[in-house]
């Protein structure tokens, strides 16, 4: 089993987003709890873990699917992926749910060496949050 872990880092203004994600990429065909996993398209599997609140998973699986097509075509695995979620490690004072489409978008970056899907991030002063603009937004 071989773990992969990458760093998140968004800083705009006097609080950041700071968001460890560590997974497993392995072969769905071989994985013994399949019953366990959630598909996220043809051949691109996730298993998290760890427990997350509605939003967190919503906002993994958003970043999981505008890649998922870059995914299938890095990974080892070819069609067969299962993304197993170990970790993800924040400080409550440097996150927001919504940094984790981001997060997840660096995370495949890292492990599959792809370039970084377009995005901004820009904060919002009057609301005090990072707003997220993702091509073909659909959160």
């Amino acid at each position: 089993m071989e773990l992969y872990k990458s760093s998140y880092r968004m800083i705009k203004s006097q609080w950041g987003i700071a968001i460890d994600i560590t997974c497993e990429v392995t072969s769905f065909g071989k994985y013994q709890n399949k019953n366990l996993c959630k598909k996220i398209i043809d051949n691109v599997w996730i298993r998290f873990l760890l427990s997350l609140d509605f939003d967190e998973e919503k906002y993994i699986i958003n970043g999981l699917l505008k890649v998922a097509d870059l995914i299938n075509q890095k990974s080892p695995y070819k069609n067969d992926t299962l993304i197993i979620f170990h970790e993800i490690t924040y400080n409550p004072c440097d996150y927001q749910a919504e940094g984790l489409t981001a997060a997840i978008y660096q995370w495949v970056v890292d492990v599959f060496k792809i370039d970084m899907p377009e995005y901004s991030v820009s904060f919002n002063r009057s609301s005090n949050k990072y707003e997220f603009n993702y091509r073909q937004d659909d959160i």
